[in-house]
C-alpha cells in the first residue's frame, strides 16, 4: 500500500496521486492543478487536493529523471533496513551506519591493517555493483562511479560506460563457505515450513541433509481435549450474546421501536 507524505492512502478519489512521468520530466504547480481539473473529483475534494499539492509542491515537481524514480521504488519495496557505507579518501576511514546503530570500529587507532582490508573490500563491492547496475541506471551510476576514490596505482578509465562488465572471478570463490550458506538457507527454510503448518506429530522432523534434521517442539500440542475446551468456551460466549439479545427483545416497547425503525428505513431507501 502506497501512502503520501501525510500517511494517507494514495488514491484517485482524493486526488493525492502523482503521475510517474511528472517525477521523470518535472511538472509545474499549474500543471498539477490542470491535471486535477481534468479529473472527476468532487468539487470539495478538488479544492482539498489543490491545497495539498500547493503545500507539498509549492514550486512544482523538479525534473528527477527515470533513475530517481527507480531508486524510489527500490527504496519503497526494500524489506530490510538500509545500511549505508561511506568511503572517505581524505581521512582514510570506513564507516557503516544504519537506523539502529552507528559503527566506527575501523576508525579507531591501532587497526590500520584491518581498516585497509575493509576499505578495499568495500571499494570492490561498490565499484563492481555500480558496473552491474549501470545498464539499468546509467546516469546515477555514472555520477556515483566518478565520485569513488581511486588509488594512484589503479588505472581509471574516463567513464563507467567504457569499463568491462563484471564477470565471475573463480579465485574469489569459496566452495566451503557457499556450502555452509546453502545449509543455513535450507535450515531456515525448513524451520519456516515447520512453523507455517500445525504440527500433527512433534516427533517427526524435516531432513536438511544427511547430518542435519529440523524438529519443532511444541509446549502444548493441540489435543482433542484442548479442542473441546476451546469449542466450549466459544459456545459459552455465543450463549452470553444470545441471552443479552433475548433480554432486549422482551423489554417493553421493543416491538414498537423496531417496527417504527424498520418503516423509517424502508421509506428512506
Amino acid at each position: 500500500m502506497i501512502r503520501d507524505a501525510h500517511g494517507r492512502n494514495v488514491s484517485k478519489s482524493i486526488g493525492n496521486g502523482i503521475d510517474p512521468l511528472e517525477v521523470i520530466e518535472g511538472q509545474t504547480l499549474a500543471g498539477l492543478f490542470k491535471r486535477l481539473d481534468s479529473s472527476n473529483l468532487d468539487p470539495k475534494k478538488l479544492v482539498a487536493a489543490k491545497e495539498g499539492h500547493a503545500k507539498d509542491f509549492p514550486d512544482g515537481i523538479p525534473e528527477c529523471g527515470s533513475d530517481a524514480l527507480r531508486f524510489a521504488l527500490v527504496s519503497y519495496t526494500a524489506q530490510m533496513h538500509p545500511t549505508r557505507f561511506m568511503l572517505d579518501g581524505n581521512t582514510d576511514s570506513v564507516m557503516c551506519t544504519s537506523k539502529q546503530s552507528s559503527l566506527n570500529y575501523f576508525t579507531k587507532p591501532g587497526f590500520a591493517q584491518e581498516r585497509a582490508h575493509a576499505q578495499h573490500a568495500l571499494w570492490v563491492c561498490l565499484e563492481t555493483g555500480l558496473r552491474l547496475l549501470h545498464p539499468f541506471m546509467p546516469f546515477v551510476t555514472e555520477e556515483l562511479w566518478q565520485r569513488l576514490p581511486w588509488s594512484n596505482d589503479c588505472e581509471r578509465k574516463a567513464s563507467i560506460m567504457i569499463c568491462d562488465y563484471p564477470s565471475p572471478i573463480e579465485n574469489w570463490r569459496n566452495e566451503k563457505d557457499e556450502t555452509g550458506m546453502d545449509v543455513v538457507l535450507a535450515t531456515v527454510k525448513s524451520f519456516r515450513a515447520k512453523k507455517s503448518r500445525v504440527a500433527r506429530e512433534t516427533s517427526k522432523g524435516k531432513t536438511v541433509n544427511e547430518k542435519l534434521k529440523v524438529f519443532k517442539w511444541m509446549k502444548k500440542p493441540l489435543t482433542q481435549t484442548r479442542k473441546l475446551k476451546k469449542s466450549e468456551k466459544k459456545i459459552a460466549e455465543i450463549q452470553k450474546q444470545k441471552d443479552k439479545l433475548q433480554k432486549r427483545m422482551i423489554a417493553s416497547g421493543y416491538e414498537e421501536k423496531t417496527t417504527e425503525l424498520s418503516l423509517r428505513n424502508f421509506f428512506k431507501n
